[in-house]
């Protein structure tokens, strides 16, 4: 899937919850975590109340906004790509920005999945 033909995910593995894979990612950021990592901070976020335990009234995806990821805290800069996951309406909505990946290791969390490790 090419994506602002820039970024392709590799998501062969997103609803196995294996791995996901962002092309031209910076060495040092969220992108290059490992899965367990991922998935580690996602069960921790869950467990204290920082990301909700349930699925997103809507999700969408774009070019980061410049916030931080609300699973891993790296900045989301503009030209990565994010998923946006939003809860609610209008005036109660409440949105959480995330790396594509993180996203993924949260929803495999939520739903209580596993993978091969």
């Amino acid at each position: 899937m090419q994506i602002a033909g820039e970024y392709s995910i590799l998501s062969s593995a997103v609803s196995s919850c294996v791995n996901v894979t962002l092309c031209r990612g910076d060495p040092g950021d969220a992108l290059q975590m490992d899965v367990s990592t991922l998935r580690e901070k996602a069960r921790e976020a869950i467990q204290n109340g920082k990301l909700p335990t349930r699925s997103p009234d809507s999700t969408m995806g774009g070019p980061g906004c410049g916030e931080a990821c609300a699973l891993c805290g790296e900045t989301l800069p503009r030209n990565q790509m994010e998923l946006e996951a939003v809860f609610g309406e209008i005036p109660e909505m409440h949105k959480y920005h995330l790396h594509p990946r993180c996203f993924a290791a949260w929803e495999c969390e939520r739903e209580g999945r596993t993978s091969p490790e």
